[in-house]
């Protein structure tokens, strides 16, 4: 058996053979080896990336991240990362890099030996799966699980900060009677687009989820008890200007009622959706396609049930987010 001597191999034809990316820098940064993966990925040749930075070949944001890195590495360090990294022509990748200091014979350091493995097949099928264990399948919005656990932590965040936050319930009107006249796949419909009405409408920092059946629920942080209702509102005659369509091409409308609630210093936290439940059934019994307000003697909100539907005593609606 002929005995292996490592002065002898050919390393840059094993790492050319390999579909992770390795690549050596010199103390500037610049490229000094790319193997063929990586000429693959940026489909450039090496003589057009010998010599170049990262900011030739990533986004401005990415290049100074992956700057900081590599000083930790030139300083003696060796780094293991996860990074994501927006190519030139926007594609996004992920990778697991592995980047260690090369030192000459007396001890210094002379530049960067890196390793990048692409993750991204593997993140895409972790974010796939993440979305289907909070997310509701028909809707898009949030299932009751994910919601109840940001609800914990936003009453955390009260006991903490007293930051306010409000809760709405809302529930469409009369649906058994869509199911039955024009079938569950027109509720399903039905469930879907109001699913939409609301992640479009509500803000970033909000929490939409499908509470159970045709009832959804809302959480609103930072957000005082009027701003909520006027939310409420918005939503409820967005439903109603909305034309649903059947699968037989029959065009209908839906109302919704959304009963309102607000975390006071009084009241736990697990009792909020019941008291937003509690002001969406009398919406249910009063009417239909109505916002109410649970609220204890406000008189700045219109419609409450607490206070014998007052009306709005003073302010006009807040206007509407941009968002």
């Amino acid at each position: 058996m002929t005995q292996l001597d490592i002065s002898k191999v050919d390393f840059k034809q094993a790492f050319n053979r390999l579909d992770s990316y390795f690549f050596i820098k010199d103390a500037q940064g610049c490229y000094v080896f790319v193997n063929e993966a990586i000429c693959q990925l940026f489909n450039l040749s090496s003589e057009q990336i010998l010599g170049k930075k990262d900011d030739a070949f990533f986004n401005l944001n990415d290049s100074d991240d992956i700057l900081v890195n590599d000083q930790l590495v030139l300083s003696g360090h060796t780094v293991s990362k996860l990074e994501k990294n927006i190519l030139k022509d926007n594609r996004v990748r992920y990778y697991q890099n592995m980047k260690s200091p090369l030192f000459n014979s007396d001890g210094e350091v002379i530049g960067i030996f890196g390793i990048a493995i692409d993750v991204s097949d593997t993140i895409a099928k972790h974010n796939e799966l993440e979305t289907m264990v909070i997310r509701d399948e028909l809707t898009g919005v949030y299932n009751r699980r994910f919601l109840e656990t940001q609800l914990a932590r936003e009453y955390a965040s009260f006991q903490r900060h007293k930051q306010p936050f409000s809760f709405l319930m809302l529930d469409v009107d009369n649906f058994k009677l869509i199911n039955d006249a024009l079938g569950h796949s027109s509720g399903d419909h039905v469930l879907h687009e109001i699913g939409k009405i609301m992640l479009e409408s509500l803000r970033v920092e909000d929490y939409c989820c499908r509470f159970g059946g045709d009832e959804f629920a809302i959480l609103l942080p930072n957000t005082e008890l009027r701003e909520a209702f006027f939310l409420g509102e918005r939503l409820r005659e967005k439903v109603e200007a909305f034309k649903f369509t059947c699968v037989e091409g029959r065009i209908f409308s839906v109302t919704v009622s959304i009963g309102v609630s607000h975390l006071t210093e009084q009241q736990e936290q697990g009792k909020l959706a019941n008291v937003a439940d509690a002001a969406l059934m009398q919406a249910k019994r009063n009417s239909k396609n109505l916002t109410l307000v649970s609220c204890h003697k406000q008189t700045s909100i219109t419609k409450c049930i607490d206070c014998n539907l007052c009306d709005l005593a003073s302010g006009d609606e807040p206007p509407d987010d941009e968002s």
